[in-house]
């Protein structure tokens, strides 16, 4: 069972890191991206038997037609927020 939707892309973008651009219309869609991908994770990590938490950064970002030049600017953007959210002890 995924989390993403049809119109979703995921892919890695560095050795640890990994995009997905939502297709969807409002925040909701994202809130509800995060919770499904964090319940995933956990119910896989209990079923594992691991006995700390798997965390993980992210960075989130709306776009639209003018907002970026293109991918990457985008994806340096989401890395921003990332750290931003990161430092925040988010």
């Amino acid at each position: 069972n995924s989390c993403m939707k049809n119109g979703d892309v995921c892919g890695r973008v560095d050795s640890s890191g990994f995009a997905v651009l939502l297709a969807h219309n409002g925040q909701n869609d994202a809130d509800a991206f995060l919770f499904n991908l964090q319940t995933k994770i956990d119910d896989w990590y209990s079923n594992i038997g691991k006995k700390y938490p798997l965390n993980y950064s992210y960075g989130m970002l709306e776009n639209s037609i003018d907002k970026y030049d293109d991918l990457v600017d985008m994806l340096k953007a989401a890395d921003t927020v990332m750290y931003s959210e990161k430092r925040k002890g988010r």
